[in-house]
């Protein structure tokens, strides 16, 4: 149950790449949403009176048995990391779920654990996220965040995704592109256009993602400046003044002093 880069278990990571070939089809089983859920509604006639008086009792926490593990599944997605050199054990099968017609959830978390797996999983990701706009590709943007620094080729289709979808793949695709940092060249102008949503939290998101960048964000500097003169949030435009300060120090050398909750 150990995650596998957890800091207090460091050689988990080692462990499971020396048993790979005996690790893959445990990390499938227990990546598996839709079979964990097609288990749990066979207890159904069980657990329908147990809700029935759990509910009669006021009583907290889960009752169910047979509920899914739903913490187990996003571990074993991230252990995937550890497999990099025997990635190709888990590609076809996790492809396969990607193509679930039916269980956002089988198919968000496939594609986070191709993201894990590095390069060897990015050719069904790629193919998904250069496809037509579907259910699919919406959850497929969403589980592929751990690509970090092997998310090069899929840059350019996340910006395509940017520009030609409305509503909330198209904020998902600019805070993905945010979180990557690189191809700073192509995923700012994007992230400066996303300043214009009217929503003030997702505008926070988007100017803490040009803020990621540093100097290289420069150009996002007027956009940054007029909504910080325009705001009517005083949280974001006090945040602003640390992004911009992040951007370019000589220009903006003051920083605000905020609350250490703020992550600016």
């Amino acid at each position: 149950r150990a995650y596998w880069n957890d800091p207090a278990n460091k050689d988990a990571e080692e462990s499971i790449r020396q048993i790979a070939a005996v690790a893959v089809p445990y990390l499938l089983r227990w990546s598996d949403v839709e079979h964990a859920e097609t288990e749990y509604a066979k207890f159904e006639p069980i657990n329908r009176p147990i809700v029935w008086l759990q509910e009669k009792m006021n009583a907290n926490g889960n009752w169910n048995v047979g509920a899914p593990d739903y913490e187990l599944m996003s571990a074993s997605a991230a252990a995937f990391a550890a497999l990099r050199p025997h990635a190709g054990l888990a590609v076809p099968e996790l492809t396969r779920r990607l193509g679930n017609p039916t269980n956002s959830s089988t198919i968000s978390l496939a594609a986070n654990s191709l993201a894990y797996l590095g390069t060897a999983g990015l050719p069904p990701l790629l193919s998904v996220l250069g496809g037509p706009a579907s259910k699919t590709r919406l959850y497929v943007l969403l589980g592929v965040r751990p690509l970090g620094t092997n998310a090069t080729p899929a840059v350019p289709l996340v910006v395509n995704i940017f520009e030609t979808s409305i509503g909330r793949e198209a904020d998902i695709a600019a805070s993905i592109l945010g979180e990557w940092k690189i191809e700073a060249e192509s995923t700012i102008p994007v992230l400066i256009r996303a300043l214009d949503s009217q929503d003030g939290i997702k505008q926070e998101g988007f100017a803490y993602a040009l803020g990621n960048y540093g100097p290289l964000a420069r150009p996002a500097i007027p956009a940054l400046t007029r909504l910080m003169l325009t705001t009517t949030n005083a949280d974001l435009r006090f945040g602003l003044t640390n992004i911009l300060h992040r951007i370019d120090s000589v220009q903006f050398p003051n920083r605000a002093q905020m609350p250490s909750q703020h992550r600016y």
